[in-house]
């Protein structure tokens, strides 16, 4: 399967294009790239979903858990929080992957 634009091939590496690098810093946002790595592993269709999140304005917040914490601005973010439940609910299929996906991460930060 191609990989996806929001990596490109850089020095011999794989690098994490940030559709929006004004969310947040660099540390959440190579996070971010790395769980969109990862799920692109398990489930290229996840990550593309997941990637549209970014899109639209969501960051992952890491304390106390891992989660994705959507940007609540109408013109940076998600509209409203409701516009946000209602997108992520087509997150449910994938729960345990994503549950997989946290815990990764968490060895990432913690490790």
């Amino acid at each position: 399967m191609k990989m996806p634009d929001f990596f490109i091939k850089k020095d011999g590496k794989t690098k994490f294009v940030d559709p929006r690098p004004d969310l947040s810093n660099l540390k959440e946002s190579g996070l971010y790239g790395l769980m969109l790595w990862k799920a692109w592993g398990k489930n290229p269709e996840l990550a593309m979903l997941l990637h549209g999140f970014r899109c639209q304005g969501t960051t992952l917040a890491v304390k106390p858990v891992i989660k994705l914490q959507p940007v609540i601005d109408q013109k940076t973010g998600w509209p409203s929080q409701s516009d946000y439940d209602k997108e992520r609910k087509k997150l449910i299929p994938f729960l345990e992957i994503i549950k997989s996906l946290f815990k990764e991460l968490r060895g990432c930060l913690d490790g």
